[in-house]
């Protein structure tokens, strides 16, 4: 492959970057039919060339079917050939069949296909037909352009090798060493510049798939920028790591071939594939995986919310008690119970707080809170803590390992520290948990395990507030609490 040196053939250089494209379906000829998709594979080769990405100029319409006779490709080629100046690049792209011929001495000639294509002609003049010597001649051994890359979708492409001038000229592996390799000094090849060739087979058939030359196919999806693996670190597709892509992506039966020498060329640019851009995907795609896990651990209480916020009515001063204990607990951090029997009105006060603090922050989502159920299952002290924690590491941004454990005593070991986490930050927040005596008791102490609330010394740190709603009963006697317990009581 060519070294790995990045070249300034897209962008950064005045010179221009020209290609020309021809697609010929036929003729037919006894052993061989006419094409279904050559055609069409120029007229899209020619579009992806001429995107932005490629920044391929055409140096002439595109030459399909009956406009791309011997004659007309070869005026092309030669126009071409006068215009390229020394920073220029220049493209050719061949879609077609190819075919073998006699030429003498018992050598052989490939020759593409035009619309036109005389086999005859040949044996009174070699060069009466676009075959590849002259195509070497006249572009691959370019004595100005700075680049030159031929691409060949045909059968028999990959006889291009035996194209170089003197076939009389030692062993075969010398000859392609020779011709293929760096230009020496006899070759008239600009020196430095960039000399490719790629084929869509060795010495076999080419086919087509899927609507597209086989070859061709899998060239458009890659300079269109939908295959990823075709681009380099950097965002651009080269020479080589195109080829490296075509040479993993194209069956066996029918691999790519490349032949010539020089630095690398960059064939097309796509900022979103570079190594900075990917990192960003995959960061972005870890980050969206990492909410959607910890959404699947919020508790739904739009409806009972709703609910409750349907039924307040009539309990304003208590409504403005609470948010006057919220304010004064806040500097320590502590408790606020709110106490009455079912019915009175406690949930739907705690559920009004919970609407305000949705309008304050801007979304529900942002408020930490949780109604338990009327009959909780066995050991719900994990689910309520997964729903809290969940949402707070959303909320600050904290590790999710907080939640990866379904054991009550890990989440409840990781619950105050994450509640540290948010207070060392300068955050204030406050938690509401409606329904404490809902939970189940324990048979023998006839005592609910309030455990998973932060307790002890310095619990709950500065700035961490909790709202608990429940029964004027005994749940609350196991809190044991250093900070602030306030109570706001519902009359009988």
């Amino acid at each position: 492959m060519p070294d790995e040196v990045t070249d300034s053939s897209q962008g950064g250089q005045a010179g221009k970057r020209l290609a020309v494209v021809v697609g010929v379906n036929g003729p037919s000829a006894p052993g061989r039919a006419p094409l279904r998709y050559a055609e069409h594979d120029a007229e899209a080769m020619a579009e992806v060339l001429q995107s932005e990405a490629c920044g391929f100029e055409l140096f002439a319409p595109p030459l399909l079917g009956e406009q791309a006779t011997a004659a007309a490709i070869k005026d092309m080629i030669f126009d071409l050939a006068e215009s390229l100046g020394e920073e220029d690049t220049a493209l050719f792209y061949f879609s077609g069949h190819a075919e073998v011929m006699p030429i003498g001495a018992d050598l052989d000639e490939v020759y593409l296909i035009s619309h036109d294509f005389k086999p005859t002609r040949t044996r009174y003049d070699k060069d009466a037909e676009l075959s590849l010597r002259l195509l070497r001649r006249c572009l691959f051994e370019h004595e100005k352009a700075q680049n030159i890359l031929i691409i060949l979708d045909c059968c028999y492409a990959g006889q291009f090798r035996d194209s170089a001038p003197d076939p009389y000229l030692d062993e075969l592996q010398h000859r392609l060493r020779y011709y293929f390799g760096e230009p020496g000094a006899e070759s008239p090849a600009r020196r430095g510049g960039v000399r490719l060739a790629l084929t869509a087979t060795g010495e076999t058939v080419a086919k087509e798939a899927d609507g597209h030359g086989l070859l061709t196919g899998h060239l458009l999806t890659a300079l269109k920028g939908e295959r990823e693996q075709a681009t380099t670190q950097q965002g651009e597709i080269t020479f080589t790591s195109l080829f490296g892509y075509l040479a993993k992506c194209m069956p066996l039966e029918q691999t790519p071939h490349f032949f010539g020498a020089g630095r690398e060329m960059i064939l097309a640019r796509y900022h979103d594939f570079s190594q900075g851009q990917r990192q960003k995907r995959e960061q972005e795609a870890r980050h969206a995986e990492r909410e959607q896990r910890l959404r699947s651990l919020l508790a739904d209480h739009h409806g009972f919310l709703n609910d409750r916020l349907e039924s307040f009515v009539g309990r304003s001063q208590e409504l403005e008690d609470a948010r006057q204990q919220v304010a004064a607990l806040r500097s320590t951090g502590g408790y606020l119970t709110i106490t009455g029997q079912a019915g009175q009105g406690k949930s739907s006060l705690i559920a009004k707080l919970v609407e305000e603090q949705a309008q304050a922050q801007g979304s529900l989502e942002r408020v930490v809170f949780h109604f338990i159920p009327l009959t909780p299952p066995p050991d719900y002290q994990v689910a309520l803590l997964r729903n809290l924690m969940a949402r707070l590491i959303l909320k600050y941004d904290l590790s999710d390992l907080y939640v990866a454990s379904e054991s009550r005593a890990a989440l409840g070991e990781g619950f105050p520290r994450v509640l540290q986490e948010i207070a060392e930050k300068g955050k204030q927040e406050v938690l509401f948990i409606d329904g404490l005596d809902q939970l189940q008791a324990d048979p023998q102490t006839g005592l609910r395990d309030l455990s998973f609330l932060p307790q002890g010394p310095g619990q709950p740190p500065p700035g961490i507030v909790f709202v608990l709603g429940t029964r004027p009963n005994d749940t609350l006697r196991p809190l044991n609490c250093s900070r602030p317990i306030k109570n706001i009581a519902f009359p009988l």
